[in-house]
């Protein structure tokens, strides 16, 4: 969706919802046969209208996010136009709020006569993934309940918690 909105429709033309869930029957027509489960049969809610509706809900909501997205990419690349790149921060921030990926950060930042900070990107990048692996920066404190631990939250909290979804309480 992000790259047909992009380069698919030319600049200032509205991309309408409903172009990739227009091919859905298409779809389950060539890939049916390997997927069942997008044809209509008993013991099963899914059908092709109700494949297509999903799609077209998902295409609606990611052009919310993608112009979102396209938004904050031009308020990045006025901030960053004096330093002729899109900061590695700002290229984070698009992947990981937006979804943008490098390349299509770096292709928007090419029209507009700018380069990306990769090596920045790759350090923010680098930093997420210590975050998800429960590293941190020195001096972070880094807590790590088992379950158990958080089992046993509502009693040690004097009941405060419980009826919020403990298991204990």
């Amino acid at each position: 969706v992000r790259y047909a909105k992009q380069y698919l429709y030319p600049a200032g033309a509205a991309y309408e919802p409903g172009f990739f869930s227009g091919l859905s029957s298409k779809v389950v027509e060539i890939l049916g046969d390997a997927f069942p489960e997008l044809r209509s049969h008993p013991g099963t809610s899914m059908t092709p209208d109700k494949v297509a509706q999903v799609i077209l809900e998902e295409e609606v909501s990611f052009l919310r996010t993608l112009d979102k997205g396209i938004s904050q990419f031009d308020k990045f690349a006025a901030e960053d136009r004096a330093t002729g790149s899109i900061s590695g921060p700002h290229a984070f921030m698009l992947y990981d709020t937006f979804g943008f990926p490098l390349d299509l950060t770096v292709l928007m930042a090419e029209e507009k006569g700018l380069a990306v900070d990769k090596a920045g990107y790759e350090a923010c990048m680098a930093e997420q993934r210590a975050r998800s692996r429960g590293e941190g920066k020195e001096g972070d404190k880094v807590i790590v309940l088992e379950a158990e631990q958080t089992d046993r939250l509502p009693q040690e909290l004097g009941g405060a918690a419980a009826g919020h979804g403990g298991g204990g309480g």
